[in-house]
This record gives structure tokens, sequence and C-alpha cells, in this order.
């Protein structure tokens, strides 16, 4: 295990305290799983795996084309374009939180799912304007952009009162372009879903789903917070099967 890997961010956490070098203890406590490998398993991944985190129109702003194609392709490269993502992504703050939150799921998912997920409880609050769709051209667009099985489950799921998020209908319903209310819901639903969570998870949240949190982090929780939270946590738990 690299030392100087896991003690990349200056904070007070215990796990990552460039002033307190990892223990003998430690380091065997996380070899043999025990009930301390979860949170050192959480902070490795966070602080050390940006590639995981970044959605792929981050990657293409931070990289070149074929540099991409390289990393596809040659997992040897992988460590170098972590260093270069963390600098280009500015993670200034380590995150340690525990695997309790019930957001813990959600916000280890891949970019791609992450932003299906986005999408779709997007779409349980646009799902009236998506059932009286007629044009067919426009319905075409919608599969296109929110994807085939989000758009069928959004139709013929009984449970779009569960998801129906008010404030977010109310403002998402002043855009004459449909497909632009999914895009735009699906940010407001996870900048408020995690606006409540410590810095450096909003900083790796933002690079999961362009645009998230592009104004800017919150110091403290915004208006829809909870309700935000709890609709990402039950709908992740309901659609994981095939998600």
């Amino acid at each position: 295990m690299n030392q100087e890997a896991l003690d990349h961010s200056e904070t007070s956490h215990p796990l990552s305290n460039t002033t307190t070098p990892w223990s003998d203890e430690l380091i065997a406590a996380w070899i043999n799983r025990d009930a301390t490998a979860s949170h050192i398993d959480a902070w490795i991944h966070w602080n050390n795996s940006p590639i995981r985190h970044a959605s792929p129109e981050v990657l293409a702003s931070c990289m070149p084309a074929s540099f991409l194609n390289v990393l596809e392709h040659d997992s040897r490269v992988s460590i170098h374009v972590d260093d270069l993502l963390r600098a280009k992504l500015s993670w200034s703050s380590p995150v340690h939180w525990a695997p309790q939150d019930p957001l813990w799921d959600v916000a280890m998912m891949s970019p791609s799912r992450f932003k299906s997920l986005a999408l779709l409880s997007a779409s349980f609050s646009m799902r009236r304007e998506i059932t009286q769709l007629i044009d067919g051209s426009l319905v075409r667009k919608v599969r296109k952009q929110i994807g085939e099985d989000i758009f069928q489950f959004v139709l013929l799921s009984n449970a779009s009162k569960k998801y129906f998020l008010e404030p977010m209908y109310a403002n998402l319903s002043k855009l004459d372009d449909i497909n632009q209310s999914i895009e735009q819901g699906a940010i407001m639903i996870m900048e408020h879903g995690f606006s409540s969570k410590e810095r450096g998870i909003q900083e790796r949240v933002g690079t999961k789903l362009h645009g998230c949190f592009a104004q800017g982090y919150c110091d403290h929780p915004l208006p829809w917070a909870l309700q935000a939270e709890e609709i990402l946590a039950s709908l992740w738990k309901e659609t994981l099967s095939w998600l």
C-alpha cells in the first residue's frame, strides 16, 4: 500500500491526517477485513480514484481525446490519470463519511448509472408532461435523452406520486423544452440531495453529473434537501436491478 497516496489530503480525520501515519494495526485491520475495513475502503475509493467518479464529459474536458483512447485500453496509465484529475478537478477536501449514510450507495454509483438515476428522478416529476406527448418526433427525442428503460418505467410505474417533487416541478414546468426540463431537474435533485453532505462529497458528485454544483458548493442544505435525499435513496433501491 502506498503511504504517500493514502495521505494525499490534509484533514483532521484519522484516516487521512498527514501528521498521523497509518499504524500497523490499522493496516492489519484493513487486510483482515474487520469492522474498520469498510471505512478505509471508502477513504481510498473517494480520495484516490477520480476516474471512478468523473463523467465522460468531465474526462473529455480535462484531457485530449487521444489520451482517453489510451486510458480505455491500457490500465497502467490510470494512476497517472488520477494524479492529473485530482489537480484538474481541484478536489481540495477529502471524504470520510460512513457507509450507513442513506446516499452512500447512490454516491458510489458509476457516473453513467448516477446520471441515469438523476434523469429517472427528474422524469417522475415531469411524468404528466411525458404522458401527454403526442408528437412522434418529440417522443423519440425524449426516449433518446432519458433512455428507453427509464421512459417505459416512468410511464408504467404506479409510484409516480411517491417520487414527485412539487417544488422542483414548479420550476421545471416553466421551461418550454421538456428535454431541458428533465436535464435541469436531474441536476437540481442531485444538488439538493447532496447539499447537506460535506464539501468533499459535493466536489466528487459534481464530477459525476455534468453541470451539477457548477454554480458553487453548499455550506448549508438547500430547501428540498431532505425530500430529494429520500427520493434518491428509495428510487435507487427500487431500480437497482436494471438501472
